[in-house]
């Protein structure tokens, strides 16, 4: 049974009294240990997709219909999210200043991710009272530092005293997946984790999540705009635009063999040659808003391959080969 599974998910937005659908009728599911990547441009529905997995979308949208199952528990049926966010579901932003707590030091965030592990796991945890002004006793120490030298910390001890204001943004992230180290989730969901940071830490910071997978057996939803990145790093991919699934299938097959128009703009706007050896081709147009989805398919607007069905009729999901393909070319 798969740890994740989205069926039929709708989101709603409500602006000024008007609705609008952020996500369309999407379907996945995620097995233990799978990397699963989530690519399209900005306001795809990406992280809309993510933030619902987690219960974390916004007060002016809700789930219309549909259900987010972990471990068979539909969680859009939860009125206590609370309980299963960390060690079921542990999300790690872009920027991880918006979930790291700017007065309190590194061993304190991670000695409250401690207390919710063994809080979930009803075990008898050292922080129930937990005081800052108290000293970590070896256990927890040894924890601790044991988290941070994963994530490649050279002074563990130092960072553990540290506020985040003093860590630069890739040792923020490495406090997150430390945290997650501590924490266990069942799911990570890993929403653009290495956007604001440079060729190499994003090379480290994307191994160190690989290996949370080898280790724990913890699945991971891989969010990004970058596609060659995740092409490299996932066992399937989801091509998202629109609020819709364009195409998924395997990150091998979608990479050599893709479908869909939207798939192959894509891979073709990614620089594969040196400076001044050709240009990039770009997608023409600019993604729609969801408050002025065009009727039908809604890349047609953009696409070359339209035709009159496409601008009047939403595409349907259909199998091809490895491939669930929604395009009328495939219908």
């Amino acid at each position: 049974m798969p740890v994740l599974e989205v069926k039929d998910l709708w989101v709603s937005y409500t602006r000024g009294g008007i609705r609008a659908y952020a996500l369309r009728g999407i379907n996945m599911s995620l097995e233990r240990r799978e990397v699963m990547g989530v690519v399209g441009e900005s306001g795809s529905g990406k992280s809309t997709l993510g933030h619902a997995v987690a219960g974390l979308l916004p007060p002016n949208s809700i789930v219309e219909r549909g259900s987010i199952t972990l471990e068979g528990k539909d969680l859009t049926k939860m009125r206590d999210l609370f309980r299963v966010r960390g060690t079921g579901v542990f999300v790690i932003f872009q920027d991880p200043m918006t979930s790291l707590n700017p007065i309190m030091k590194v061993k304190d965030q991670l000695a409250e991710a401690l207390q919710v592990r063994e809080e979930r796991e009803s075990l008898p945890s050292p922080f129930i009272r937990w005081s800052r002004r108290r000293s970590l006793d070896n256990r927890t120490e040894r924890e601790f530092l044991e988290a941070l030298t994963r994530v490649r910390f050279r002074s563990p001890q130092e960072v553990l005293e540290k506020y985040p204001h003093q860590l630069s943004g890739g040792e923020r992230q490495k406090v997150m997946i430390a945290m997650a180290y501590i924490l266990r989730p069942k799911v990570l969901v890993a929403d653009e984790p290495t956007t604001s940071l440079d060729v190499i830490t994003q090379a480290q910071v994307m191994k160190m999540l690989l290996s949370l997978r080898e280790e724990q057996g913890t699945a991971i939803l891989l969010i990004s705009h970058d596609v060659m990145l995740v092409s490299k790093l996932s066992d399937r991919m989801m091509v998202m635009y629109g609020g819709m699934v364009m195409e998924e299938g395997s990150s091998e097959e979608l990479t050599k063999s893709p479908l869909h128009p939207y798939t192959k703009g894509l891979q073709a706007s990614v620089p594969t040659q040196f400076k001044g050896e050709g240009r990039v081709k770009q997608i023409p147009g600019y993604p729609p808003n969801i408050f002025s989805m065009p009727q039908g398919c809604p890349f047609h607007p953009r696409c070359e391959m339209a035709m009159e069905v496409c601008r009047k009729v939403t595409p349907q999901e259909s199998r091809r080969g490895e491939h669930n393909v929604s395009c009328h070319l495939y219908g």
